[in-house]
Parts: structure tokens; C-alpha cells; sequence
């Protein structure tokens, strides 16, 4: 499932053929949003969340709107890359929808196509001029890459409920397992709403983002939604913002051998026979969570581009490392000016002493300070082994 999420390898087919099994990557930043969300506890191997409680913010209804920072030990990848809290490290807040995409985005419309009928998945040596004039059309766009068969799957996490869900081919959402919710998406607007069984409704745009091109072609994708407001039974709202955002790069190296089984193949399986290389240049544009407001609590989101006295994140590749960020303080306080919570945070980086340039670091997260209470928790980490970024030396699992 992780290199399903946050795959640093995609099969590539023929240069000049579609490629319909793609799995277009998450930003990193959604990947440990969904990585701190999907795989909790885990009682049989022992993996579990490690969680720093910061703030919770307490609405009518009973809604809370908990702030934390989460660690996940089931492992780090060899590609992973840090979010803006450190490596393995998330900001938890329950505002939005992570998305797995596969194949084509389906969120524009006519671009799929679920059919209910098995027969149309299943191979036959039927007349296809037999076949209805629909079915054709739509089969040999399916050949041509126009439709995909295959539903990306979106996985909500709201201060209510949380779940995952999917979308037929008539545009209708589905959750997986049924909970009672209603789904509705703005093609106009870029605009999810979801309404709970209390009524409690929820408005989200578009926030994380992927542009992905290789040698022959370009896809561009959101990669998650964030909450803009919460509206309650009565009217009231929660409101946020995003007002900071970081861009940066990674690149996806994918190779593909395909044997004939034996010498003496028939010539009609000769185009089988493949050994291929294609590069994918992933450029990532994430959105960050800078003021949560509801009445007269404010709990604001302070980023920084300056570690160890370095402008810009180590880290990244980015053509504009000024405007890459790590979270630096999360500060509460009330409309009146009258400061609550203010907690500092502060970091570092591991190293690898086998490459140079960006891959030579991740980020660090060393310790929350609380500055109010004077207190902090401090971190440290088995650094043993920590390969560069990039390497081709992960196992299957591919973890640190």
C-alpha cells in the first residue's frame, strides 16, 4: 500500500502507448497527512502513533478540532521526503482529503468508466463490430488513454467522521464502509461539501497539488482538499486558512524488462519483448495550514525558511528555496490579544555522508519547546543507517 500512495516507481509501457495502470505519487506533504491517518495502531506488528497533543479547539455539538504532532514507526522509505514538521513527523489536523490517484483524475468528468457489466472486462474472441456502438466508443477510448477503469480512492479525515470513499461513473460518491454522509463536488467551484448525519457541513478546496511529466506527456493533479469552513446546525463556523505555500521537485526513474519465455516465441509476441527507461520529473505544490479561527480562538501556523542559519530547506530541490518552510511555532491565543498556548519548534537535519546536494539531508525535528509552560519534549532518533535520498538500496518495504 505504500508504494501504492507515495510510489517512487511507476510502470511505463511503450513510449508511444498509454499507460493505463499509472499511479500518479501524492506530494509528500499529503503522504504523511495520509500515512499518520490511514495506518494507525497496528497490534500485529507493533506499530503504532506516536502523538504530541498541542491544542483542541471545542465547538458546539460536541465537535473538537484536536492539534497535534504525530511520529509513525512503521518505517521510512529511502524516497521519503520530509513534511514541514520533520521526517516521519506529521502536523495532525482533521481538515482534509488525501487522494489516491489511479490512472486518470477522476474528477473530471467523462473520464471514467466503471462499467457494471463483467462481460466488458473479461477477454473473448467476440465480433468487436457486434459489440453496441457505446461499447465500442468507449473501449477504444479506453485503448487511446481517454478513460481509465480504475477508481482513485479518497480518504477523509474530518473532526467528525473519516473514512474513504469513491466515485461512479455517473459522478455519485460511495462510502467505503457505508457511513451516512452526503457527497457533492463542484466541477465549477474546485469545491467538496460534506454533510454529516448531524448536519454538520463541510466545505473544502483544493489544496496539495502534482504536475508530472515524462519524455511523451504531462498530468496535472490534485493531490488533496482542505477544509475551508466548517458550518454548524446553528450558522456558526469554523474557518481556515492557507496562506503559505512551497513548491520543489523529486524525479521518478522506471524501468521495465519483459522476456519471451523461450527462444522460439511466435513472431506474433515479438512486440512482448520490451527493455525500457522513462524519467518523470514530479514537481509538487503544497498549501500549508496558517490560522484555525472559531469565535474568539485563533490558533495560528508560523513557518520558517531559515535552519541552522541556511535560507531554504536543505531538502528539497526547489528552484526557489527561499520559499521552502519548516513549522515553527503554533501559537493560540484570543481575540483579545491574550496568548494561550505558544510552542516553539525546532530542527536540524540528519546527514548522509554518501552524496552531496539536497539528497544528502532530511529534516529533523529535535524538540518542542513550551515557551508558556517552560517546558519541551525532546527527540532522538536511531541513525545508523540513513542512505541518500534516491538510493537504489530499499528492500521491498522499502524503510530505513
Amino acid at each position: 500500500m505504500f508504494l501504492l500512495v507515495y510510489g517512487q516507481s511507476q510502470g511505463q509501457t511503450n513510449q508511444n502507448e498509454p499507460n493505463l495502470n499509472k499511479i500518479i505519487p501524492s506530494t509528500p506533504e499529503t503522504y504523511s497527512i495520509f500515512k499518520a491517518g490511514d495506518f494507525p495502531v497496528d497490534y500485529a506488528t507493533g506499530k503504532l502513533n506516536v502523538s504530541v497533543p498541542l491544542y483542541e479547539i471545542e465547538t458546539k455539538y460536541g465537535i473538537t478540532i484536536p492539534v497535534s504532532l504525530t511520529y509513525n514507526t512503521g518505517g521510512i522509505k529511502v524516497d521519503e521526503t520530509s513534511g514541514v514538521a520533520g521526517l516521519g513527523w506529521t502536523l495532525a489536523v482533521p481538515n482534509s482529503i488525501s487522494i489516491e490517484q489511479h490512472g486518470k483524475n477522476d474528477l473530471i468528468n467523462n473520464a471514467v468508466w466503471f462499467s457494471s457489466e463483467m462481460s466488458n472486462y473479461q477477454y473473448n474472441e467476440v465480433n468487436l463490430e457486434t459489440l453496441p456502438v457505446e461499447t465500442r466508443t468507449k473501449l477504444q477510448a479506453l485503448a487511446d488513454g481517454i478513460l481509465d477503469t480504475q477508481p482513485d480512492i479518497f480518504h477523509y479525515n474530518l473532526p467528525t467522521i473519516s473514512g474513504s470513499f469513491v466515485r461512479d461513473s455517473d459522478g455519485s460518491f460511495h462510502t467505503i464502509p457505508y457511513e451516512d454522509i452526503k457527497i457533492t463536488y463542484s466541477e465549477t467551484d474546485h469545491l467538496f461539501q460534506i454533510i454529516d448525519s448531524k448536519g454538520i457541513k463541510y466545505i473544502l478546496k483544493m489544496g496539495n497539488s502534482i504536475s508530472s511529466s515524462t519524455q511523451i506527456s504531462a498530468d496535472y493533479s490534485p493531490s488533496s482538499f482542505f477544509i475551508e469552513k466548517i458550518i454548524l446546525p446553528d450558522g456558526d463556523e469554523v474557518n481556515f486558512k492557507y496562506e503559505k505555500q512551497m513548491s520543489y521537485q523529486t524525479t521518478t526513474h522506471s524501468y521495465e524488462d519483459v522476456y519471451a519465455p523461450i527462444e522460439s516465441y511466435e513472431l506474433s509476441c515479438k512486440p512482448a519483448v520490451k527493455d525500457s527507461h522513462s524519467t518523470t520529473i514530479n514537481r509538487y505544490m503544497d498549501k500549508l495550514l496558517t490560522e484555525i479561527r472559531y469565535g474568539d480562538e485563533i490558533v495560528k501556523f508560523n513557518y520558517k525558511n531559515t535552519i541552522n542559519g541556511t535560507v531554504g530547506r536543505k531538502d528539497l530541490n526547489s528552484t526557489n528555496l527561499e520559499s521552502t518552510f519548516a513549522l515553527d511555532q503554533v501559537i493560540v491565543n484570543h481575540s483579545n490579544g491574550n496568548v494561550i498556548k505558544n510552542y516553539r519548534f525546532n530542527h536540524s537535519y540528519f546527514g548522509s555522508a554518501t552524496d552531496t546536494d539536497f539528497r544528502k539531508y532530511r529534516l529533523k525535528l529535535l524538540r518542542i519547546d513550551n515557551l508558556l509552560e517552560n517546558n519541551r519534549y525532546s527527540f532522538e532518533y536511531n541513525e545508523s543507517y540513513t542512505p541518500a535520498v534516491w538510493k537504489f538500496c530499499s528492500g521491498y518495504l522499502g524503510v530505513l
